[in-house]
């Protein structure tokens, strides 16, 4: 069995600094732990199925247990925490298979966002678009890397009017947001993500959905054979 640390002995893990960037923003208890939390999960310095013992976290953020139990409740919401009964909570693991089944309903309402949208793109569309395709081509942060791939796609799709639909694949990514992160910035794939986005919106301005769509569903359906071959290799999954 993993012997996993406890949350507030993490080495490397500046957790001080993200609580502090979290409670700017927030301002509120509860999200101020759960912003701080997620920050260290999605970054991987809460490993999955580290345990999250509300008792620490308290202690460690000078906060009582309520709004920690809040923070908890929220992510698990966010699909990032597993509480489990009389063992508390945990950061959350997926499979191979799990993640791939995420990624096949990804292509799957990708596709139909794209599709929707392509008879009403606009210039402000394709604009904000290039736009985040170019600040992309600066960034060396995973962090702000997967931020910039979310809004790229984000502007694309939203012309198509949908929001509930948006509020879908929005959820799809958060799933994999933090798989994404830690192994594809380490299997150098930036490069090739940024080449299949400049295709994709080539296409998309031009108004060729057919190879807009092919562009599409390969880019998603590569990610995530990539993703599931590294992880699996570096057994941070379960196959």
């Amino acid at each position: 069995m993993t012997d996993y640390c406890c949350f507030p002995y993490n080495k490397g893990m500046d957790i001080e600094k993200l609580a502090k960037s979290a409670f700017h923003r927030y301002r509120t208890v509860p999200n101020y732990v759960a912003d701080a939390l997620r920050e260290a999960i999605l970054r991987g310095e809460l490993k999955g199925g580290q345990p999250l013992r509300q008792e620490e976290i308290a202690r460690d953020f000078g906060v009582s247990r309520i709004p920690v139990r809040e923070a908890l409740c929220q992510l698990e919401g966010e699909g990032v925490v597993t509480i489990l009964p009389h063992r508390g909570a945990i950061v959350s693991t997926l499979s191979a298979a799990e993640i791939a089944e995420l990624f096949e309903l990804r292509e799957l309402l990708e596709a139909e966002a794209l599709r929707l949208a392509m008879s009403n793109r606009n210039e402000a569309a394709i604009a904000g678009a290039a736009a985040l395709l170019e600040e992309s081509d600066r960034a060396d942060d995973p962090a702000r890397l997967s931020e910039l791939n979310r809004r790229f796609h984000l502007a694309l799709y939203t012309p198509a009017g949908r929001p509930r639909l948006l509020a879908l694949i929005e959820k799809m990514n958060a799933d994999t947001n933090r798989y994404l992160r830690i192994g594809l910035s380490l299997m150098q794939y930036q490069a090739t993500s940024q080449a299949e986005h400049r295709r994709l919106l080539e296409a998309y301005c031009a108004g060729r959905e057919a190879a807009a769509q092919s562009v599409l569903r390969g880019h998603i359906a590569a990610a995530g054979k990539r993703l599931i071959q590294y992880l699996t290799e570096e057994n941070k999954i379960q196959g």
